[in-house]
């Protein structure tokens, strides 16, 4: 009799371990990815906003960094109080991929030397800049002022003829009262171009947005395809001859994907390029490499 009881105790207690027990292994429910969209990451919220303090009435001078400064003369403002310049700076091919601001004038491929976006503001909100401030971008080894334009972002990277461009010993000054985003560039001129269609393949899931890029790989020059969501494509001119890097990213509302090729265009046509899950992180590193 003891022995039927000790079956059946250690019966019982396997059946409550069995009732307690959960299976851990289960994965939990992935997260949504932190944006809507494609255009909602890449934009001006990708980039971190430098805030330089200064005295209206005063002259200052500010190396926003290696390649930029800004003076700002003593009549450039002229209100008595603490102010603030604002600066977003994009010199690098990944800087405007993630700002989503292709080098382009309509059809027109740009190579820039840099953009930036300024903005002056006091305690209350933006203030105007009444004198001209001067702006000093660096040159790289080879490169002629003469060459050069100033753009200013309205929608469209659009050329302002009106601002003269300074040779400055290795350097290129000009004076703005503008804000908002402004670049010095120069046209590059592609000897053709081919209209080049890109569907990925790999992501998986349906996706709910497509975007791509395509950069020139000895030139600073930045130009976005058109993306169509519905047969997960996307399309543009590219120039031929040139060594250049595509870069495609897929999403839906929880992963995403992105391939990169690298690659000479010789004629129009279709091209089909993988694509890997990755986390936004190895995204982010995936864009700067095509610096």
């Amino acid at each position: 009799m003891q022995k039927t009881n000790t079956i059946t105790v250690a019966l019982l207690g396997l059946l409550l371990f069995a009732g307690c027990y959960t299976d851990d292994s289960t994965p939990p429910n992935p997260a949504r990815l932190p944006f809507e969209n494609f255009d909602e990451f890449f934009s001006d919220n990708n980039q971190d906003i430098e805030g330089f303090l200064f005295h209206g009435n005063e002259a200052v001078d500010f190396s926003i960094n290696p390649s930029l400064h800004i003076f700002i003369p003593d009549n450039a403002i002229p209100i008595d109080d603490s102010l603030q310049m604002d600066m977003i700076t994009a010199f690098n091919k990944s800087d405007f991929i993630l700002l989503n601001k292709p080098t382009l004038s309509g059809d027109i491929l740009l190579e820039s030397i840099g953009a930036f976006h300024l903005q002056m503001r006091d305690i209350a909100g933006v203030v105007e800049i009444d004198n001209p401030i001067e702006v000093n971008m660096n040159l790289e080894n080879g490169q002629n002022v003469s060459d050069l334009l100033y753009y200013k972002l309205d929608g469209d990277w659009l050329p302002d003829n009106n601002v003269s461009i300074i040779p400055d010993m290795g350097s290129a000054s000009f004076e703005t009262t503008q804000q908002g985003w402004q670049m010095l560039a120069k046209e590059f001129v592609a000897p053709d171009l081919a209209e080049i269609t890109i569907t990925p393949f790999g992501y998986g899931t349906v996706p709910i947005d497509v975007k791509a890029f395509a950069v020139l790989d000895d030139h600073n020059v930045v130009f976005a395809l058109n993306a169509d969501v519905d047969n997960v494509s996307v399309s543009g001119k590219l120039p031929k001859n040139i060594s250049l890097t595509i870069v495609i990213m897929v999403m839906d509302n929880f992963k995403l994907s992105v391939g990169t090729l690298s690659t000479v265009i010789d004629s129009a046509g279709e091209l089909e390029l993988g694509v890997d899950l990755v986390e936004l992180n190895e995204m982010i590193e995936i864009i700067k490499d095509l610096n």
